[in-house]
């Protein structure tokens, strides 16, 4: 929901969302980058979460300072920082598994097993209009995935797919304190929890880096954190019907960098089952915003966050 505290300015949220989007595909290029050059998964979430503070300090600092982190549930942040911690190493796997373009479009049906959460663990009502989306996009996922032994892309999938459940238990968890808790609390005290908690695992996986390895890690979590904070600044000008299907540039950037940094070009089941998924995802985001309203939407992460 855009913010009572500012004037609504719609292409504003709009640029700040593409922003973000552009901000998560350099992001994950430089975890396929980070991982090409030998960096253990511990590291890249370590320097992903630690350095991912540093832009959510100072967008703190300009929207009211220390303040915004005071919380009345710290348990609610435990649980959050521990499902995305473990959401987001499977999303750097299947980065590091798959070609960018199909573990983008796989991880966009997060919105397919927040649906199913939502009914199994929040008894939300699913209508048969949402249930037919979720039906079609697991078709797309088929499609994505290609079950063929002979064509099946293998453990990458499965990471990318874990890793949007995870996505998707994280907006759940999300949801359920959005009413007490400011998004700059809810986003700085996940990277706090996924700094200690990666940083306790460091000293038995680290690995030394050159110099520009080490730059690119920090460039990952620095791009990391403005894509966050870019994409919660987006609900400050426009509402979230407008600016979430702007999520979905994401894959027309990360397209663009694989293209052009990694030689990949898209396979033809990634062009046609991901249009599939994209597809259900935003008609669900649109029943959604019909029955419910934009408002408790308004906290749900992108499958990179």
């Amino acid at each position: 929901m855009a913010s009572h505290n500012a004037p609504s300015r719609p292409l504003f949220g709009i640029s700040f969302r593409v922003a973000a989007m552009v901000n998560f595909a350099m992001m994950a290029a430089l975890v396929k980058a980070g991982a090409a050059a030998g960096v253990p998964l511990i590291e890249l979430v370590f320097f992903r979460n630690l350095f991912g503070m540093l832009p959510i300090l100072v967008w703190m600092y300009f929207q009211g300072g220390p303040r915004l982190l005071a919380t009345r549930n710290p348990r609610a942040h435990l649980l959050r920082g521990a499902i995305g911690l473990v959401s987001m190493a499977f999303n750097f796997l299947a980065v590091v598994s798959l070609p960018l373009n199909e573990a983008t479009a796989i991880g966009f049906s997060m919105p397919l097993f927040s649906t199913i959460l939502s009914a199994m663990l929040l008894s939300e009502h699913v209508g048969r209009h949402r249930w037919a989306a979720v039906a079609a996009g697991f078709v797309g996922i088929l499609i994505l995935v290609r079950p063929d032994p002979a064509q099946f892309v293998g453990w990458g999938a499965i990471y990318a797919l874990l890793g949007a459940l995870g996505t998707a238990g994280v907006t759940v968890a999300i949801r359920q304190i959005t009413a007490t808790e400011n998004p700059i609390a809810i986003t700085f005290y996940f990277s706090l929890i996924a700094s200690l908690a990666s940083g306790l695992i460091l000293p038995f996986v680290w690995e030394p880096v050159s110099l520009v390895t080490l730059a690119g890690m920090i460039a990952m979590g620095v791009v990391g954190g403005i894509a966050q904070a870019f994409m919660t600044s987006s609900l400050r000008y426009a509402p979230v019907s407008l600016v979430v299907p702007f999520d979905y540039t994401q894959i027309l950037w990360i397209g663009i960098i694989a293209w052009l940094f990694f030689g990949e070009v898209p396979h033809v089941a990634t062009l046609i089952g991901g249009p599939v998924v994209i597809c259900s995802g935003l008609y669900i985001l649109w029943r959604e915003t019909v029955r419910h309203g934009a408002s408790r939407l308004a906290a749900a992460p992108t499958q990179s966050a």
